[in-house]
């Protein structure tokens, strides 16, 4: 119905009244000149909509409850923009998902694994897994023709990039984005030219991920030979992308993090971060300044949920809803009928995924290893259908040799078949690491101990994985030693192992708190190992040593004096692994078992047979409280252990309060029971430093006769605070052992 002036039918009548025109004739004319133009109006086309969502990291999980809001006024999206993760949200709605789907796949990420580069530690190979047992740092260098080489990047984004790959599986079929379900454009940065580079064809997954390739963070992305990293700097809120589309009307969203204000900059992070955030700002202004009045925009009040807080995603979404809903008014301008929306959704919604049979399965191998190296630790075989869940898993333990910086997976059709490529990038800085080492403890009454490590490590020199280590150490314990391992299988299930040590210790006993005898023992070994992998939690180990040494008597009391030794010895070894974390565990389990035979037919001087077991399980608790329960034993079954071979016990969580290995004996027996709470940081992440509260009850003794094994067993406790450092854990600790025994601890280095 057309609304008339209310005076408009007197003042027809006069006017035609004047001019001799029949009122009525004129008022029908005018009415249908009207009703034609309301008709018109009608029937015109509505305006193209172009939604805009900006880069933020974590932030940018408000645009999935905006979203929300906008299906729920009906407003149909006609393009698509994003940067950064504003490039994630925008692709998965193109390519198909609606925002319920995008709010429970974002919320229930392992967002703690996603930047971590999608390591977990149990994922790992068994040897790699041995390589964090000792004190050694995180940190791992590159080093090739005397020149040290870094990553492009703290992560390469192997768990992000594949994440989008597995929510994206169809979009091979598609070579540009203007053939996806809503058309979609991402912004990035030419990191060698500083130029903008518009997204709008290839890849869809790594279109996203090259988006949001935060330099520094995320190693750059190549795409048809350049390097391309997230496009905040250049155009964080990319308007002029769904402009340049079509699109007649913008809804943009800014979730980008404001400036700092003067006294919350501090110190060298505050300042580098604000001038990102000064560098950004000048384009988001300048998009901001195209909107007219057709166009609204929309900035959460996202508060202090900063780019890295993924775990307030659902805070974030729910912000996102509530900033939307603020403007239903203003929104609702773009709504359209129900039955014209319904249309909208039949076209954006993805179809249901129907995965096809791999008629091909390829291996795209850009490293030194075997093929059958890589096919050895798939499940994914040729002429069954492709299961996203198998693949995963493949992926994980190939990734999990830490050979990889990338390991990926395209799915394409070509002539009829369906091929899968597993593509598997070898380290641009390996494949030679050195890995750096720091082992302190200090009882803060004059007694020190530290050792500093360094470990070298010619990774893959041949086609099954041949390695080669060697360790130098310094300090309380000098060390050196080199070792060849060779696995002899492609699924490296059996390997050898020679190896040549040389090791140097200062021996320390003591009797009621007193130091009663003082060692320095040196040796070399020859060894040499076979061995099996089970699986990559456990492994086996055969072997036999000739050992050399010499003991240099500084302090006695039973009047000993300077010796040689020969040793000779076979043994056998059974180490299991599943911990989480090597430092403060949080599940899982660790355990060994060593049995070791000296022979006078190998050289000993003395005949005996040594057994030492060892077994730790963590348990947690409400996802912060941490349990973990030890017990260990040792024990001589023939004869007697030289002087040099005895068991040890004493220091920070081994009877606390009593100085390091202060007691020493021929048979031991020990348990432990540790509880930690974490009380700040993130575990698993790569910027994270989580910080633990906790305390020990530990009890054990050494004996000199096993029939006084489990007698006069002396307690002992600890209170600690914790930190789990990129150098190693850190802790800051009291303990208290009975007989009046207590000190304080500085630690740093594996106490587990």
């Amino acid at each position: 119905m057309i609304d008339f002036d209310p005076n408009f039918r007197q003042q027809v009548y006069m006017l035609s009244a004047n001019l001799r025109i029949p009122a009525l004739f004129l008022v029908a004319s005018l009415g249908m000149v009207c009703l034609s133009k309301g008709q018109d109006r009608e029937e015109s086309p509505r305006p193209k909509i172009g939604v805009v969502l900006s880069g933020g990291g974590a932030r940018g999980m408000a645009h999935v409850g905006v979203l929300k809001v906008l299906e729920e006024l009906r407003i149909p999206v006609d393009y698509i923009s994003g940067n950064s993760f504003g490039s994630l949200v925008a692709g998965t709605y193109a390519y198909g998902y609606s925002p319920q789907e995008q709010d429970q796949i974002l919320t229930t990420i392992d967002w703690g694994v996603v930047m971590n580069d999608g390591f977990r530690r149990t994922d790992l190979v068994f040897r790699r897994k041995q390589d964090d047992l000792n004190f050694l740092m995180k940190i791992a260098l590159g080093f090739r023709d005397w020149d040290f080489r870094f990553p492009k990047g703290l992560l390469y984004g192997q768990r992000s990039s594949n994440i989008l790959r597995f929510l994206t599986p169809r979009s091979h079929k598609i070579t540009h984005f203007d053939n996806l379900n809503i058309p979609f454009r991402a912004v990035a940065t030419e990191i060698g030219t500083g130029k903008e580079i518009v997204l709008e064809s290839g890849s869809l997954p790594v279109a996203m991920s090259a988006s949001m390739s935060i330099p520094g963070v995320f190693a750059p992305v190549n795409i048809d030979g350049r390097d391309l990293v997230d496009g905040m700097v250049v155009n964080n809120i990319p308007i002029d992308l769904v402009r340049n589309m079509g699109a007649e009307v913008v809804i943009a969203i800014d979730i980008g993090t404001p400036l700092m204000k003067p006294e919350e900059i501090q110190g060298l992070l505050q300042v580098t971060g604000q001038m990102v955030s000064i560098l950004m700002q000048k384009n988001v202004d300048d998009q901001l300044a195209t909107l007219t009045d057709r166009d609204t925009l929309i900035v959460p009040e996202l508060g202090d949920i900063t780019s890295t807080s993924f775990g307030r995603g659902r805070e974030a979404i729910d912000i996102g809803y509530r900033a939307a809903s603020a403007m239903r008014k203003v929104l609702s301008r773009y709504s359209v009928s129900e039955e014209e929306y319904r249309e909208f959704l039949r076209g954006q919604r993805r179809k249901p995924e129907v995965y096809p049979v791999i008629d091909r399965l390829k291996i795209v191998n850009n490293s030194r290893l075997a093929e059958g190296v890589i096919t050895s630790m798939m499940d994914t075989k040729e002429g069954e259908i492709f299961d996203p869940d198998m693949l995963a898993e493949d992926i994980k333990r190939v990734h999990g040799r830490d050979d990889f910086e990338m390991v990926t997976f395209e799915l394409e059709e070509i002539d009829g078949e369906t091929e899968l490529r597993l593509i598997a990038d070898e380290k641009d800085w390996g494949p030679n690491y050195l890995k750096f080492g720091l082992n302190i403890e200090d009882d803060f009454d004059g007694e020190t101990a530290y050792n500093l490590a360094v470990q070298y490590t010619m990774r893959n020199m041949n086609e099954l994985g041949g390695e080669w280590r060697h360790q130098a150490q310094i300090g309380s314990n000098r060390l050196f030693f080199t070792e060849f391992y060779q696995p002899l299988d492609d699924a490296q299930r059996f390997f050898v192992a020679p190896r040549i040590e040389w090791q140097e210790d200062d021996v320390d006993i003591y009797s009621r708190g007193t130091k009663t005898d003082n060692f320095d023992v040196e040796f070399g070994t020859l060894a040499f190992d076979v061995g099996t992998n089970i699986s990559n939690w456990a492994e086996l180990r055969f072997g036999i040593r000739r050992i050399d040494g010499h003991v240099d008597v500084k302090l006695s009391s039973t009047g000993l004096t300077d010796f040689d030794f020969d040793d000779g010895l076979i043994g056998a070894s059974l180490q299991i692994d599943t911990l989480d974390n090597p430092n403060f565990p949080t599940a899982g389990n660790f355990g060994f078992a060593t049995w070791g035979m000296a022979l006078d037919s190998l050289g000993a001087d003395t005949e005996y047979q040594r057994v030492d077991v060892r077994f730790s399980q963590a348990f947690t608790f409400r996802e912060l409280n941490t349990i973990l329960v030890s017990a260990q034993f040792g024990t001589v079954t023939e004869k007697q252990l030289p002087v040099y071979r005895l068991h040890r016990r004493g220091g920070f969580l081994d009877l606390s309060g009593l100085s390091e290995r202060e007691l020493a004996g021929q048979h031991t027996v020990s348990a432990r029971l540790l509880f930690y709470r974490r009380i700040a940081g993130v575990p698993f992440q790569t910027f994270g430093m989580p910080i633990y509260l906790g305390g020990s009850f530990e009890t054990g003794q050494v004996y000199q006769d096993r029939d006084d094994i489990l007698n006069d067993l002396i307690y002992a406790g600890s209170v600690f605070l914790g930190i789990d450092s990129p150098i190693g854990p850190v802790y800051l600790a009291y303990g208290m052992a009975e007989g009046g025994n207590d000190t304080g601890y500085l630690f740093v280095g594996r106490s587990f």
